[in-house]
């Protein structure tokens, strides 16, 4: 593997076990970006920046511009080649995100109904999101 591939395992490897890290120990992950209770650190509102905008944000973005572009300029180019594997990432973070939260409901005795509502939402967003693969070729 080429040195840019091997940067890049070493990035997803690490992300992973970032979200490992804060799926199965969230206390110091939340501490660590200044999210938890007993918190008064600014940077916490950096993290929901970070996160929930800026990363949502261009990744999302991105699959959506990659889509319409293949949905209104047709099937050619480099965006068609790389729309569907964007759009599957996507989906696996989605039911990624409901794995972790459906992990919560029970170890954490978060059992409420807003937390099955963002379950449903999660995984409707991931199987949304995977719709170009259920797409048969030609229609």
């Amino acid at each position: 593997m080429a040195v840019p591939g091997t940067a890049a395992f070493i990035a997803a490897l690490s992300g992973a076990g970032l979200g490992l890290t804060g799926l199965l120990n969230p206390q110091p992950i939340a501490r660590f970006v200044g999210l938890d209770r007993a918190s008064s650190a600014r940077h916490g509102v950096s993290e929901f920046r970070a996160t929930y905008g800026g990363f949502f944000l261009l990744s999302h973005g991105a699959v959506a511009f990659g889509l319409g572009t293949v949905l209104f300029d047709g099937p050619g180019g480099f965006w068609a080649g790389t729309t569907g594997a964007g759009a599957l990432v996507l989906a696996l973070g989605w039911f990624g995100a409901a794995i972790g939260r459906l992990v919560s409901i029970f170890a954490d005795r978060a059992n409420v109904a807003l937390n099955w509502g963002a379950v449903a939402f999660e995984l409707a967003m991931g199987a949304a999101l995977l719709a170009p693969w259920w797409a048969k070729p030609g229609g």
